[in-house]
């Protein structure tokens, strides 16, 4: 049977940059007849298993392989077979330390190579008590009279792993081979400092040497392989919706007739998603032995992807290559940029700065955090077309810098001959103050927000008090160079801020503040006037809490931010840049979706406030040109996939847009026909985003409150004022009427009102429930009628809660077998001694009561109650207490673990 060509096998394919390694098994492989031919293509070049006893091997030394001597590599080391440690097979070749390192080497004019291929080195290893030393694989190119090559040599080390792992692990080097290499040379060995660091040591350093360890090498592999490359039309691998989504392909290799190949794409759940089995049409490059091929995906749902392209040859795996993407729910629309949201790129290098300017386009940031001084370069020697090539792009774009000093750069730290801000404090400032003044002075016009150190250094502010005397040092720098100098300061948000706090402060915020706890942050830092608070917010991580909860997290981090009032918010890239071939790529986390959602639909917007939805469910408001745009999510687990249907008048034409970033109208509400106004909103505990509303409607719903919601838990009638305030830009008119729980009784002398625009309306009400009646939030509704420009009815959610407030009741119920155990803690929270009734009552059983006399002002009394019962199905207990001279009373239900 004829064979076919490899281009029209190659069957399976994805997208971008490679990533060796990461393995993904293959469900299906694609076999196609081989080429008649005497022998099979041998794409391993040699494989040492160490199996040499039965081949007639007697020596201690592997066959072939020879220990390299030289400094620091004591004759006494030897390494010898292992016959009860393997990865594979039943030996390895083990090495042992009484100090010194050891080293062998399969010597050079063994494996020959090709020039312009690409090679692969692996093998696996297994180490014991090491702390300094580590085990190593090393290769490098020979020239035809065995010389090296020492531009070609390449290291894979591997520390010792934690103490309960004792598994093999594997070391991988891929090295093309030049114009001049002709044999390609292998060592493996135990590694002291003093040769592992011996280029960039002091003379002056005296290394720690490990006395004893071990390490044991099995299956030294040395595998011609393809140089592939997988990459989209896209440097960001982003796509908007209805673009087409196009996988290159480009194969460099010698031989390409037993290649075989495979690709899949993934979801971010990890569920396969698309499968192509068919031929792929290639062109011939320029270049020899390359082919180039292009694969077109189908639509696919909005979602971050991973594409696998595995390559066989015969049954051997030889390459795998992944490429990650995100499809987005929107079309291409580039977003006004606004320039309180912020990229950080602080350690993004130079040479990907290129991805820069699309990525922009596509998050609607309006501002750009970069470093341009690091201990590498500065943007105004190093760097300079770099930066003025992307500051041309960005200022077209409408986008600002904030211009990172994240270290000394190499010039000024020869020059004063030290890298430690710390010691600007004593040296002279001639010596490096012209710099930063040419620096400052030089992009004056577009540089305008700076800071001192990057996010990562924040704690290092608290920890070292000469970093802030440094900030205070360059700080007057700054004001002898700009008027009013914007210079920041990082500092982590856990610390208070001692002394006179910056001009600015990048406030940096770990994943463990919780996102509703930022505003309580923000408003300590308000109360010092003048100050511009800038964010640096942090994902949490989705290994511990779950990719749902961080997607969840992230969404309303940004969200309370600016309910906070943040002048700044800064957001991590989410983009991990590759070089390929002359340019660089990008490929998209998972959380980039999300973040650029938020972010392209807030731009431009201004926080209006918190606003009422319904029970359990939170929405922050916000205008942006009369168009309200409002975060909405129901409160619970992140996990819990429930939703639930609010009806709620909104505006004409609401939309949803999910944080996918797919928008779809929202259905009207057809349950009740008496509210016509009405949508039906579908909620769960994943944030979504609702635009095209009323502003002024919703903050309608916000003004409709009680002048004090909590209410005292008593038999006494309760009094307090509805307030109703017109937030409407033109009068208004309207009923109310007011619907409490099931035997509450709410009474008013009037249901009307009128209002001109910013009026408030001010109206008794009357408060009686049942006696019964449990503590905690409790809801009352307040059906509206409203007529103005437009004419509405309104079911507006008031919040109450029922409690007292000099008393504090908390009950724990727990089942141990069939008896239920009560424990109560009552605290006196008034400035008088108490005397109260406590009780525990629990269905079927007689109610149990405990005495609570004289407790005095600030203190706690735990009162326990034993219920012998049945193991029947109850799930909550009544637990409270009353006043013993007095109506006033607590109840609560609380449930039984």
């Amino acid at each position: 049977m004829r064979a076919l060509p490899f281009f029209l096998r190659l069957l399976l394919l994805s997208v971008c940059a490679p990533a060796l390694g990461h393995a993904q098994p293959a469900d299906e492989s694609v076999r196609n007849p081989a080429p008649a031919r005497e022998a099979p293509i041998a794409r391993t070049l040699r494989c040492f298993d160490f199996e040499e006893r039965d081949a007639g091997n007697v020596e201690d030394t592997p066959l072939g392989w020879q220990k390299v001597e030289g400094s620091g590599m004591p004759h006494y080391l030897k390494g010898q077979f292992d016959f009860d440690v393997a990865y594979s097979g039943k030996t390895s070749f083990r090495m042992e330390l009484n100090g010194g390192s050891i080293a062998f080497r399969y010597p050079a004019n063994r494996i020959f190579v090709i020039n312009g291929a690409l090679y692969r080195v692996e093998t696996m290893v297994k180490t014991s008590q090491l702390v300094n030393a580590r085990a190593r694989l090393s290769a490098y190119f020979c020239d035809v009279d065995g010389r090296p090559i020492q531009s070609t040599i390449r290291v894979a080390d591997f520390d010792q792993a934690p103490a309960q792992d004792d598994a093999f692990h594997k070391l991988l080097i891929d090295m093309v081979a030049g114009e001049n290499a002709a044999s390609l040379v292998v060592e493996i060995g135990l590694i002291q400092p003093a040769i592992a660091n011996s280029a960039s040591a002091s003379s002056r350093e005296l290394p720690v040497e490990d006395i004893r360890g071990t390490a044991w090498f099995d299956d030294v592999k040395i595998t011609q392989i393809p140089d592939v490359q997988i990459s989209t039309d896209r440097d960001t691998n982003v796509f908007y919706r209805g673009e087409p989504i196009n996988i290159r392909l480009r194969l460099k290799d010698q031989l390409t007739s037993d290649l075989t190949a495979e690709m899949r794409v993934f979801d971010v759940d990890a569920k396969p998603v698309f499968q192509r089995t068919g031929g792929i049409s290639f062109t011939t490059a320029s270049r020899s032995n390359e082919l180039i091929g292009t694969i077109s995906l189908p639509t696919m749902p909005p979602g971050w992807y991973r594409a696998m392209l595995s390559i066989r040859s015969g049954q051997t795996s030889i390459g795998n290559y992944e490429l990650r993407f995100v499809q987005l729910g929107d079309v291409q629309r580039t977003p006004t940029p606004d320039d309180r949201f912020g990229v950080n790129a602080t350690s993004l290098p130079p040479q990907a700065w290129s991805i820069l300017p699309l990525a922009m386009d596509q998050l609607g940031a309006g501002r750009l955090k970069l470093s341009v001084w690091t201990d590498t370069y500065a943007i105004d020697t190093d760097r300079a077309a770099e930066f003025d090539s992307l500051l041309y792009k960005l200022r077209g774009r409408g986008i600002g810098f904030t211009a990172c000093l994240s270290a000394i750069p190499p010039e000024i730290a020869k020059r004063i001959g030290t890298s430690r801000w710390q010691d600007l404090l004593t040296i002279p400032a001639e010596r490096w103050q012209p710099q930063l003044a040419y620096l400052v002075s030089s992009h004056a016009n577009h540089l305008t927000q700076w800071q001192l150190l990057d996010d990562e250094h924040a704690e290092a502010m608290v920890e070292d008090k000469s970093l802030r005397d440094v900030y205070d040092r360059l700080l007057a720098e700054f004001r002898q160079l700009v008027d009013d100098p914007d210079l920041a300061m990082p500092w982590p948000a856990w610390m208070e801020l001692d002394g006179q706090l910056p001009p600015t402060v990048a406030l940096s915020v770990p994943g463990e503040i919780l996102p509703e706890q930022l505003p309580l942050y923000i408003a300590d830092l308000r109360k010092h006037r003048g100050k511009t608070i800038s964010l640096t917010l942090h994902p949490i991580d989705a290994a511990k809490y779950g990719r749902a909860a961080q997607e969840r997290d992230m969404a309303l981090r940004i969200g309370f931010s600016f309910a906070g009032g943040a002048d700044r918010i800064d957001l991590p890239l989410l983009l991990s840049a590759h070089p390929q071939r002359g340019h660089t790529i990008a490929e998209p986390e998972p959380l980039f979706m999300i973040q650029r959602t938020v972010t392209t639909q807030l731009s431009g917007a201004k926080c209006l406030g918190k606003v009422p939805i319904a029970d359990g469910v939170d929405a922050i408001l916000f205008s942006r040109d009369g168009e309200g745009v409002m975060l909405v999510w129901a409160r619970g687990d992140a996990a819990d996939t429930t939703q639930r249907h609010v009806a709620i008048a909104m505006g004409r034409n609401p939309t949803r847009v999910e944080l996918t970033g797919e928008a779809s109208p929202i259905p009207r509400n057809r349950t009740d026909k008496r509210r016509p106004d009405d949508y039906d909103l579908v909620v769960g505990t994943r944030p979504i985003i609702v635009r095209d509303i009323d502003p002024a409607l919703l903050m309608l719903r916000a003004a409709v409150h009680l002048d004090n919601p909590l209410l005292e838990s008593s038999v006494r009638s309760l009094g307090r004022s509805l307030i109703i305030r017109n937030t409407f830009d033109t009068p208004i008119s309207g009923t109310f009427r007011l619907i409490g729980p099931q035997g509450w009784t709410l009474s008013t002398r009037n249901t009307s009102f009128a209002l001109n625009p910013g009026e408030t309306l001010t109206e008794p009400v009357t408060i009686d429930f049942p006696l019964n009646c449990t503590g905690g939030q409790k809801t009352i509704l307040a059906d509206l009628t409203v007529e103005g420009r437009s004419d509405y009815r309104l079911a507006v959610p008031v919040p109450v809660t029922i409690g007292l407030s000099d008393v504090g009741l908390q009950t724990i119920a727990m089942r141990r077998g069939q008896d239920v155990f009560v424990q109560q803690m009552i605290t006196n929270y008034g400035s008088t001694p108490i005397n109260y009734t406590a009780f525990a009552a629990l269905p079927g059983q007689a109610r149990q009561e405990r005495m609570v006399t004289n407790l005095a002002p600030g203190m706690t009394l735990i009162k326990k109650y034993h219920f012998a019962t049945p193991a029947l199905p109850m799930t909550r207990l009544r637990s409270g207490v009353r006043e013993l001279e007095g109506k006033r009373m607590l109840n609560e239900e609380v449930p039984i673990d």
